[in-house]
């Protein structure tokens, strides 16, 4: 997983180094005004890789791709700083296995509540991190040798920290990637859950 942020971070990192035409009526250099902008929300959907650590005697935990979708909202601050917000539907799935009830599908869904600062480096990329506010709204687990499988001491609430860049690659459409930790319990056998996620958005 990590190698494969290194290499779509320095893709991004490309990306964002190359002039374009297109943003030079629409870009604002911020980075040394002491003043703040409009609030700007997005829509955003993406993918996640998620993999966690379990307590389940002699198993281990494989990697699911889950799905993200909501609204974000990036508030422009001084100093090149941002308040970035929003809430958004994310899932965070994982299978566990061999496990005598065979392999084991956890499937938790959260509405999520970004509390992240973002950085502006340049007119059209943004480095952000900070706490998540994530509520669970589904606990469903599948097991392949049992119909009695599930869930144990799910939390209602988790605070995952998250470490990203929101860039931009057409004036009104760009895309996030970023690391994601949940350190602690997530139920009682889904622990220190660790994601990569891929978004676009749309500005409106």
């Amino acid at each position: 997983m990590l190698r494969s942020l290194f290499v779509i971070v320095l893709i991004m990192m490309v990306l964002v180094q190359v002039p374009s035409s297109v943003f030079a009526k629409n870009a604002v250099d911020r980075r040394h005004e002491n003043t703040a902008g409009d609030l700007q929300f997005s829509a955003l959907f993406g993918v996640r890789s998620n993999s966690a650590d379990t307590n389940v005697t002699k198993a281990s935990v494989q990697n699911q791709t889950s799905w993200m979708a909501g609204v974000l909202g990036v508030l422009p601050l001084k100093y090149s700083l941002a308040a970035r917000g929003g809430f958004i539907y994310n899932q965070r799935y994982v299978d566990i296995s061999p496990t005598v009830q065979g392999t084991v599908s956890i499937q938790y869904s959260y509405f999520d509540v970004p509390l992240t600062v973002g950085y502006q480096f340049s007119d059209i990329a943004m480095l952000f991190a900070g706490p998540v506010l994530a509520f669970n709204q589904s606990k469903d687990v599948s097991c392949t040798h049992s119909t009695t499988c599930a869930a144990l001491d799910v939390k209602s609430m988790i605070i995952p920290w998250q470490l990203g860049v929101h860039f931009l690659f057409l004036p009104d459409m760009g895309a996030e990637i970023s690391y994601e930790y949940v350190p602690g319990d997530l139920s009682q056998s889904v622990a220190n859950m660790r994601t990569l996620a891929i978004g676009a958005f749309y500005t409106f």
